[in-house]
């Protein structure tokens, strides 16, 4: 097998895994709801997806990665992650980008942020394991959410959408969400999001077995996700 073609059978594997594309637009939770603060650093831990029937049953698929977070300002926040399910097909993957609170909560107005970046995935190790990245493999996925949030008590419940723009067969993607992050402590939170993925596009004819799509459109997944604020 050529490793062109070693690469588009990887990369096929990502994107099954993920939710045969549409997902690459809900790789983990919402970035960063409220700005942590200028000079302020979290890690996170995030792992979900969209129910499919894999493996003898109905579950969310499992699509993990790791988030670092800095605040950069009082408003804005800077944050990287690494793919970490992409990794066992041998595929790097990457995000990087920006969030800003372009409003603060102000009585039944909600606090909005949004946030952007680039997803980069390519095939970086062959079936041996060993480090051959193959450049023709890379691609990038631009991504772009809108978040609104109230604070409850010291608690957050927050809502919106997250796009993903897919370059090859122009193509744009949508996430709506709805999730909450609980509080346990000042260094420690939890979060759970539900999230309804492609809501206009009809999940009956893929090539995965959806198991939770509303009205025989998108599916209906869940990611939960662990905080710590260093």
């Amino acid at each position: 097998m050529s490793s062109a073609k070693h690469a588009e059978k990887a990369l096929l594997l990502l994107i099954i895994l993920a939710g045969y594309l549409w997902y690459a637009a809900g790789c983990g939770s919402i970035t960063s709801v409220r700005p942590i603060g200028q000079g302020k650093q979290s890690l996170s831990f995030a792992v979900g997806g969209p129910f499919a029937d894999y493996f003898g049953g109905s579950k969310p698929i499992p699509y993990g990665l790791i988030r670092y977070r800095r605040g950069l300002n009082d408003k804005t926040d800077l944050f990287a992650s690494y793919h970490l399910t992409p990794a066992i097909f041998g595929v790097v993957g990457l995000d990087v980008g920006l969030a800003k609170q372009f409003a603060a909560q102000k009585g039944k107005r909600p606090a909005v942020s949004i946030g952007g970046g680039v997803n980069f995935f390519m095939l970086a190790y062959d079936t041996s394991h060993a480090f051959k990245p193959d450049f023709s493999s890379f691609r990038a996925f631009p991504q772009l959410y809108i978040i609104g949030s109230y604070t409850i008590k010291q608690h957050l419940v927050y809502f919106g959408a997250d796009n993903m723009f897919q370059w090859t067969n122009p193509y744009l993607i949508s996430v709506m969400v709805l999730g909450g992050e609980y509080r346990w402590s000042r260094l420690f939170r939890t979060t759970l999001e539900a999230r309804w993925y492609a809501p206009w596009e009809n999940s009956v004819f893929r090539a995965v077995h959806y198991t939770a799509p509303i009205q025989k459109h998108g599916d209906v997944g869940i990611i939960l996700g662990f905080n710590f604020y260093l």
